[in-house]
């Protein structure tokens, strides 16, 4: 049993970003679904297509009853959008999730929390620190360029390069090829290169515009998780070589563009 009154607005603008990691094109109707989780006066928005996972707390809300709930992400967004109310109270016990306003009351089926796969979170220490704004810019300079349909599977990702309290972006499509860098703070650990899945940084791209100041960057061998601003999206990385992109790029150039 699940039940806590939450401010609409809020939970329609999270939604609105998990439901772009909802899986779309799946047989399995779980990963179609969201997971709330009502606990600490926040209500905790969970996604997964088991590449990349969304985790993000909308702090709106009343917590009269803590529990869980898996419902389906469209028929939710549908709701948050279509209504005029300024908050609207969730219900859900084992099957069933009803959803009411002063004058409106829906009710949809659930499933079993229990068996939506696990999304992490950051946990330990970040390797580095960057300005939310920065890397929304830097990904919006490269995520362009990188290849849409390929058979090279390594660039169809954007390469993630630490080093030397310096982040590099690049993309390539094998045609043309976008790098922008900036500057990190608290960097930890070696040097690394990884290449992010497509998916996964058009995501970040849209979580960063809701966050303000520094997020938190943690890359382990197989994964990539970013945390800001109540949001932690994470996905599996690329396997493969990204091309030696810096063989490419002129030397001795002398002219610029503004």
């Amino acid at each position: 049993m699940m039940q806590v009154v939450v401010n609409r607005s809020a939970l329609l603008e999270v939604l609105t970003v998990a439901s772009n990691v909802v899986a779309s094109r799946t047989t399995k109707d779980i990963l179609k679904c969201v997971r709330l989780t009502a606990d600490k006066d926040r209500l905790l928005v969970s996604a997964t297509d088991l590449e990349v996972g969304m985790r993000v707390a909308v702090q709106q809300a009343d917590v009269q009853e803590k529990g869980e709930a898996l419902v389906p992400a469209d028929k939710l967004v549908q709701i948050a959008r279509e209504s005029v109310e300024d908050t609207l109270a969730i219900e859900a016990d084992a099957d069933k999730c009803h959803i009411r306003g002063t004058d409106s009351h829906f009710e949809i089926y659930s499933q079993d929390p229990a068996e939506f796969p696990p999304v992490p979170d950051l946990e330990g220490d970040a390797d580095f620190e960057i300005e939310a704004s920065v890397l929304q810019s830097m990904i919006e300079r490269t995520v362009f360029s990188v290849a849409k349909e390929n058979t090279r599977y390594a660039i169809s990702g954007l390469l993630w390069e630490k080093s030397d309290k310096q982040l590099a972006l690049v993309g390539t499509d094998g045609r043309r090829l976008a790098w922008t860098s900036a500057s990190v703070e608290k960097l930890n650990g070696d040097p690394k290169q990884q290449i992010v899945p497509a998916k996964m940084v058009s995501v970040l791209g849209r979580v960063l515009a809701h966050v303000e100041g520094p997020v938190a960057v943690q890359v382990t061998d197989n994964q990539l998780i970013v945390r800001g601003g109540g949001y932690v999206v994470s996905s599996s990385l690329l396997e493969g070589h990204f091309p030696q992109y810096r063989d490419v790029l002129p030397k001795d150039n002398d002219k610029k563009v503004e």
